[in-house]
């Protein structure tokens, strides 16, 4: 019997997919992301960023732990990396979707124990440059941090690409060019979900980055040089920018229903990058501290299975990758592929490190075509078949 079994498809981008799957060893759900190759150069360098940075998180409470990791083949040959997670019924698009308005206690409980998590994310000076409600997890309460794969290290006059960010939560210094940015960043798109969570409305749905920057300054004001330093002049889009055209921040305006400690808090949280909040400050808020303090993670409302996969789908948005649907692994009743599943040859199913094969193709011995995703994935162990589906030392149980 194969170690896993594929259910359905609940994630899907540039990236690759994700799978709902039965580990029929422990009984346990897990969800089971699988990388695209990148044409014949092997592993995506996000697929081997994303076990790299899971490996140095393993011991960091609120990133969602990784279970298991193996290499497999797909049917032109090229090795996909598979890697495996417990199951998260929701994530915070579904459930901001389709559960319920949240209590405030709730909408603190939640913001605190993802605040938790960036904290102790950024203590390893990493910025994980794709915080989104997507990518924030939650199950029986507790909140994880997923999809590390944008994850970087942060380093004093290190450049980076500003436009990795998804243009809804991207903050507006990256907007504007600058590439020597550090955690604040992240704190910026924290933000941007306390307003979902608050609000269940996304806050800046730009169509393009010129869209985008208007809808920011329309909330907080046109950059100046006298608010946001003297760094800002030197920023790409500084001279794109109309000065003047909205003076003053409308924060307290737009959310003037909100209580003082909240507006404070998304304030801060939206500050110019020179004065914005940091994780460690942003737990010590009143928001926080003050009545209703957060509620525990046991009182929040229990909800139906519901991730961003399913409410695209429901309202026809299309995903990430359009053309992940033709590649949708096809399952018969006995866990064998059908034969025509064989004519795509990117096609691929796996099953605990396993890759149902037709019966023509032999299993073939583990040729790694990066050596960073050697090290991660054999950690110095002997060849072995792709096909195994041996767990790896790369896999870390929790």
């Amino acid at each position: 019997m194969e170690k896993y079994e594929l259910l359905d498809q609940v994630g899907e981008g540039s990236y690759g997919s994700v799978w709902r799957a039965i580990n029929h060893h422990t009984n346990q759900s897990v969800a089971i992301k699988i990388f695209h190759t990148v044409d014949d150069e092997g592993l995506s360098r996000s697929a081997v960023q994303e076990l790299k940075f899971l490996q140095m998180l393993k011991s960091c409470k609120g990133v969602i732990p990784i279970l298991d990791s193996f290499l497999c083949d797909d049917a032109a040959n090229r090795s996909k990396l598979a890697i495996v997670f417990p199951f998260a019924d929701c994530d915070l698009t579904g459930l901001c979707d389709s559960g319920p308005n949240f209590k405030i206690e709730e909408v603190k409980c939640i913001m605190k124990q993802m605040i938790e998590a960036m904290a102790r994310v950024h203590s390893f000076n990493l910025i994980h440059r794709d915080l989104k409600s997507a990518n924030i997890l939650f199950h029986h309460g507790k909140v994880y941090v997923g999809d590390v794969g944008m994850m970087t290290q942060h380093e004093r006059n290190k450049h980076h690409d500003p436009s990795l960010i998804t243009r809804w939560y991207r903050a507006p210094e990256l907007l504007l060019g600058k590439s020597n940015y550090g955690t604040e960043v992240d704190m910026w798109s924290i933000g941007c979900i306390l307003v979902e969570v608050m609000t269940k409305k996304t806050p800046f749905p730009g169509i393009n980055e010129d869209h985008q920057m208007d809808r920011i300054f329309h909330m907080i004001g046109t950059p100046t040089q006298e608010r946001w330093g003297d760094e800002v002049i030197s920023y790409p889009g500084w001279k794109k920018i109309r000065h003047g055209l909205y003076k003053t921040n409308q924060i307290r305006n737009i959310f003037k229903d909100w209580d003082k400690n909240a507006i404070d808090f998304l304030e801060k949280l939206w500050s110019p990058p020179n004065t914005r909040i940091t994780a460690e400050e942003a737990l010590n808020h009143p928001f926080f501290t003050s009545d209703p303090l957060p509620c525990e993670p046991s009182s929040l409302p229990k909800v139906a299975p519901i991730h961003e996969f399913e409410v695209k789908k429901r309202k026809n948005i299309p995903q990430a990758n359009e053309q992940n649907k033709r590649m949708k692994p096809t399952i018969a009743s006995n866990g064998v592929l059908p034969a025509n599943s064989y004519a795509n040859p990117t096609g691929h199913v796996a099953h605990g490190g396993k890759m149902h094969v037709p019966p023509q193709r032999q299993p073939v011995q583990y040729r790694p075509t990066n050596g960073i995703a050697k090290s991660l994935i054999q950690n110095q162990q002997p060849p072995r078949t792709i096909l195994t589906g041996q767990r790896s030392n790369a896999a870390v149980a929790q």
